[in-house]
């Protein structure tokens, strides 16, 4: 299988090391939010081909977006066969946007979880794929929630 990864920062460069290590899955590109970022420079090193903008991304089976805040077009979206697939973490629909975490705090909901699904033209408005849930800590902070679970759930599914 031929993946691409969009995105950013650590979340997308733990996608890439684990999907790195997949048998059957090759790493065929990666497009970075943010230059020289901890993910541009995990995937120079591993040789992975860097791809600053979406619309040169490679035709592949599957592209994964960690931590991805731009719009993928139809467009680039149908350069892979089994769509583009990202992680949002909240229980969507329900807090979409940027700001998840905070608003699940904001809101005081007693759970928060993350979703996988298939992008499409709205934001976090996709296909659901698969969620999980947590209760949610009465101190719990957004960077507390975040690295408790969150962060790490995507990898479970």
């Amino acid at each position: 299988m031929r993946v691409v990864i969009i995105g950013q920062g650590w979340l997308a460069a733990e996608v890439l090391k684990k999907v790195n290590k997949l048998d059957d899955v090759q790493v065929i590109a990666i497009s970075p939010e943010k230059r020289n970022d901890r993910f541009e420079n995990l995937a120079n090193g591993l040789g992975v081909m860097v791809i600053a903008a979406l619309e040169e991304l490679p035709e592949c089976d599957v592209v994964l977006a960690a931590h991805c805040h731009r719009f993928v077009s139809k467009a680039i979206r149908s350069k892979a066969t089994h769509d583009v697939l990202a992680y949002h973490p909240s229980l969507l629909p329900r807090h979409r946007g940027k700001d998840a975490i905070h608003w699940t705090l904001a809101m005081k909901d007693p759970i928060a979880g993350g979703t996988v699904y298939k992008m499409d033209d709205g934001a976090d408005t996709g296909e659901i794929i698969i969620q999980d849930w947590c209760h949610v800590a009465a101190d719990e902070t957004p960077q507390l929630l975040w690295r408790r679970v969150l962060a790490l759930w995507v990898f479970t599914c």
